[in-house]
């Protein structure tokens, strides 16, 4: 954060920690590229690239594979198939989150 002098209104300039290039910042300051995340080589000094909970969110399936097998869920199992997951609450449900796609943008 950059307050600039003698200027009105006051002017801010917020500033990426981390270059485009390694636009990742650890806990610890460092800033790793992308690809670095969670490929088994610790790249931030406290190892928080390879943290087993930011990664398991890293290896989630795209939204394409998502929507496709919730897709074939709904074919094969009708419009209630929540229902014989997750019981008579889940009735009408899918619909009333958006449908099928917006649900596996909120999955993926």
């Amino acid at each position: 954060l950059t307050y600039l002098p003698y200027q009105s209104p006051i002017t801010v300039i917020f500033s990426a920690p981390c270059p485009t290039w390694h636009p990742f910042e650890c806990p610890s300051g460092e800033c790793v590229p992308i690809k670095y995340l969670c490929d088994g080589s610790p790249d931030c000094s406290d190892e928080y690239d390879e943290n087993k909970s930011m990664c398991t969110a890293a290896t989630r399936p795209p939204v394409e594979e998502t929507s496709a097998f919730l897709k074939a869920l709904l074919t094969a199992h009708g419009k209630d198939f929540l229902v014989k997951v997750f019981g008579p609450k889940a009735k009408g449900e899918l619909a009333g989150m958006g449908g099928v796609d917006k649900v596996a943008v909120a999955l993926s």
